[in-house]
């Protein structure tokens, strides 16, 4: 096997070295000025299916990926192997960064509980994509000026009723995603194009 010239190899490394400067020391897209910052937070699902929601939401401006633990929860990793699958993602996101051309690295978080993350996202808007035969669209929600927007998606079967009143009561807004019932990762992708439509959106 024939290696590279030397110096091949270190214009290669250096040019990767630039990037990620690049990517790191950016700290607003101009497309995203001002805009409300985009979280999708999806439960946790079989490995290719969290992977493929993933690549399209960051494709789509997401800003951060939330990989939830709800009731319904099949999927679980392994604290073995939770780290390996962690760095995956990672680097998916990032291949999905360079793909749609953004200057914003889209942060990966460790799986936690719906109730943490909901914790946490205060006081975003907080938009559940629900399987609900007549509610709220998207287009009839009103983004902040600034912040957060947070999307959540269950697993397949959806959030439990007990979330769902849950998460009523800390002021989530469940909206309709389609007349048909989706998977998980597709309704993670219909609800991030249509979340991403509204930060773009003049108030």
């Amino acid at each position: 096997i024939r290696r590279p010239p030397r110096s091949t190899l270190s214009s290669s490394s250096a040019a990767s070295d630039v990037y990620k400067r690049q990517v790191q020391d950016e700290r607003e897209d101009p497309r995203e000025a001002g805009a409300p910052r985009l979280v999708l937070a999806v439960a946790l699902l079989k490995s290719d299916h969290l992977e493929l929601a993933l690549e399209k939401v960051v494709e789509l401006g997401a800003h951060r990926f939330v990989p939830l633990l709800s009731e319904r929860c099949v999927v679980q990793w392994k604290e073995r192997s939770a780290e390996r699958k962690l760095q995956r993602l990672e680097r998916i996101a990032v291949g999905a960064m360079k793909q749609s051309q953004r200057s914003w690295r889209c942060r990966v978080c460790a799986p936690r509980p719906l109730r943490e993350a909901v914790e946490e996202a205060r006081p975003a808007l907080l938009v559940v994509g629900d399987e609900v035969e007549e509610g709220l669209r998207c287009r009839d929600l009103v983004a902040p000026l600034q912040g957060e927007i947070w999307g959540l998606v269950g697993p397949e079967g959806g959030f439990s009723g007990e979330e769902k009143a849950w998460l009523a009561q800390e002021g989530a807004r469940a909206v309709t995603l389609s007349p048909f019932r989706l998977r998980s990762e597709t309704a993670a992708v219909v609800l991030a194009q249509r979340l991403a439509e509204l930060c773009a959106r003049p108030a």
